[in-house]
């Protein structure tokens, strides 16, 4: 989101910040970094940050979705509202 906003407030002035924090969270991720010539405009910055965010959110969403954790954290969480009554 950070990267979102120095985007938005100023592309040419903040895209190596912008470029160091894309890189850090691909790091984390176990990615290649990547380079500028892919974030050539203000656009194509947007564009990638949207993308990006798209798949962890569904891939986060998907990691969720196990039914057996699922079950398990909604009985742990009846059980737990329950012994505060």
């Amino acid at each position: 989101m950070y990267a979102e906003a120095l985007n938005e407030v100023g592309y040419a002035e903040n895209i190596t910040t912008i470029l160091s924090i894309i890189n850090e969270v691909r790091k984390r991720a176990g990615l290649e970094a990547i380079d500028a010539t892919r974030l050539n405009s203000k656009q194509a910055t947007f564009d990638y940050i949207v993308h990006e965010r798209f798949y962890r959110v569904l891939l986060r969403r998907t990691s969720l979705a196990r039914p057996d954790s699922l079950g398990a954290c909604r009985r742990s969480n009846e059980e737990t509202l329950l012994s505060q009554k």
